[in-house]
């Protein structure tokens, strides 16, 4: 690395420090003129943060989405994820156990730990000190994953089924009866029917769709709205880090 150092007379000083002055001027302007392209939305690019094209995202960007469906696949949306969770709910722990059972590569299986622990769905507890050897147990958001292997252990009961009825059957201990996986209201305990739910947005959507009025810019269509919010809510934190930055200064 070069050092810098400050010139060691007073003109060159006064010269150096005026160029100092413009460059935060500068950039006290360009924030202050994004942060008003963000309010009065100029254009999409201003206000979503990326251009109007849902097929551009990619897979691995997925969790950015302004959606808690899109944010979980990001985690077990992954081929193998799934059934490696399955496998940890039926008492599996160590890597050459769940290589055993899935059949899946060695290598693929090492991933799909990784980003599990690296998730919080798993942790990683060494059994063996020689040689050194882990096993995995899953953790409460782990544990907060057994409804949706219900929901869908039933949803292949059900639509998947091959006419020899379904391979495993689910007994509550508490009642002692065959139970099925029921999706019911907190409040009134009926099931719920697509038709019989509706969604509204939450805070950063809402947010977001306001801006857009406020600009008279065209409002996505709902199943846009997620990818679309998405850049729009990067482009936001990054104004607020620079805030941040700015005050900590």
């Amino acid at each position: 690395m070069v050092a810098v150092t400050m010139p060691n007379t007073p003109k060159l000083r006064r010269v150096v420090n005026k160029k100092r002055r413009v460059a935060v001027i500068f950039f006290n302007m360009t924030r202050v003129l994004y942060q008003d392209m963000l309010v009065r939305g100029h254009a999409s690019l201003a206000c979503a943060g990326r251009p109007a094209q849902a097929s551009a995202m990619k897979w691995t960007d997925i969790d950015q989405q302004v959606c808690s469906v899109a944010r979980a696949l990001s985690v077990v949306g992954e081929r193998w994820t799934l059934l490696i969770v399955r496998d940890a709910f039926k008492g599996t722990r160590r890597f050459d156990d769940f290589q055993r059972n899935l059949g899946v590569t060695r290598h693929r299986l090492s991933e799909r730990l990784a980003s599990l622990v690296e998730h919080g769905v798993l942790t990683k507890t060494p059994y063996s000190d020689r040689p050194v050897r882990y096993e995995y147990r899953l953790t409460r958001k782990g544990l907060a994953l057994y409804p949706v292997l219900m929901s869908l252990s039933h949803w292949g009961d059900t639509w998947m089924d091959d006419g020899s009825g379904p391979p495993l059957r689910y007994w509550h201990s508490r009642c002692g009866k065959e139970t099925q996986p029921v999706l019911s209201c907190r409040e009134c305990g009926d099931p719920l029917r697509p038709e019989e739910v509706s969604a509204k947005l939450g805070t950063v959507l809402t947010h977001y769709v306001k801006t857009l009025k406020q600009s008279g810019s065209p409002i996505p269509a709902d199943g846009a709205l997620p990818v679309e919010a998405a850049g729009f809510q990067a482009v936001e934190q990054a104004t607020w880090d620079h805030s941040d930055t700015g005050r900590k200064k």
